[in-house]
């Protein structure tokens, strides 16, 4: 069995949409992202207008920002580095089970040790069954093209047919960069990922921490995918920078010059609002600089319209009651 090879396979792709990321050796503890505000229907009034669309800029940015990307194709949604990885690892782990099935089947076999390439190797224990997989790495090192990668932390595989769970503790891939003076590349994740199909959808819920390059995204991500040609929607609740957990439901984002989309967003003090939003971008200091957003109460006619008009200006905040002229 060619465990060096999946081991390794494994702790490569687990970084791919995080490469070029540095962080230092401290540790990270999980921090569950679960909505606990309030969710009755924001009452929208001109009073209250100003707070709401600052809170909205807060909770959009817990969306969708990671980092300030000066070309607007590179942006990327915080929540998508939840989902790349849980994708990425049901992939991977079922190469792994599928190996492990050819020699073993689907009987339990006895644990054993397999050991690391680099200098300092490191080791990885295996066990279970192809249905019921656990590995444990020590500072597992493997060498690959420009790297050393390294892999460590608890993970637990349990499939059923198309069904899947994994359960990660502590989970920790480093890269040490072969000839660069820079930090290692540490990508730290806690958490679990499920994944359900049935005749109808698949839905993959992924509950993690994910820190690299000091950006933390934690997130509990469910993704619903109709098995027809239809596009997935996303429910997520998400920590922000603030120290808040924002929620949406139903959203569908795409670029389109920015950010594109529209969902029911949950604001912890306040509720419940609807909102579309066209082509946001974001400022290097990650505030809103362009873009607008359009807040609605769904059982009135009521409306906040926020306009942003360039980074360092300051954006444009408006309130239409029902009857009102617009």
């Amino acid at each position: 069995m060619e465990f060096n090879k999946l081991l390794l396979t494994m702790a490569v792709s687990s970084t791919l949409f995080l490469s070029g990321c540095g962080s230092d050796d401290e540790s990270t503890s999980a921090v569950s992202a679960e909505y606990t505000g309030k969710t009755t229907d924001i009452e929208l009034t001109d009073e209250g207008k100003s707070a709401l669309a600052l809170e909205m800029q807060a909770a959009l940015k817990a969306v969708t920002f990671v980092s300030y990307q000066e070309d607007l194709s590179d942006y990327d949604m915080k929540y998508n580095a939840s989902i790349k990885h849980g994708e990425l690892l049901a992939e991977l782990l079922a190469g792994v089970s599928l190996e492990i099935s050819d020699v073993f089947g689907e009987s339990t076999f006895p644990a054993f040790s397999y050991d690391g390439d680099c200098t300092q190797a490191g080791v990885a224990t295996i066990s279970g069954s192809s249905t019921n997989l656990t590995i444990s790495a020590n500072e597992y090192c493997t060498p690959v093209y420009f790297a050393d990668i390294i892999l460590s932390g608890n993970y637990q595989f349990i499939f059923d047919g198309d069904n899947y769970s994994i359960t990660l503790k502590d989970s920790l891939v480093k890269i040490d960069y072969f000839n660069v003076d820079s930090a290692d590349n540490i990508v730290e994740t806690n958490g679990s990922v499920v994944y359900t199909k049935s005749n109808t959808e698949s839905v993959l819920v992924v509950d993690t921490t994910i820190d690299f390059d000091g950006v933390i995204a934690t997130s509990k991500v469910s993704q619903t995918c109709p098995n027809a040609e239809a596009p997935c929607i996303v429910d997520a609740d998400v920590l922000a920078e603030n120290g808040k957990i924002y929620r949406v439901e139903n959203l569908s984002v795409s670029l389109s010059n920015g950010y594109r989309g529209a969902a029911e967003f949950f604001l912890p003090e306040l509720g419940k609002v609807f909102a579309n939003f066209y082509s946001v971008q974001y400022c290097e200091d990650g505030s809103i600089g362009n873009g607008s957003m359009y807040i609605q109460d769904l059982n009135s006619s009521a409306e906040i319209e926020v306009y942003f008009n360039g980074c360092g200006e300051e954006e444009a905040v408006y309130f239409y009651a029902e009857g009102a002229p617009k």
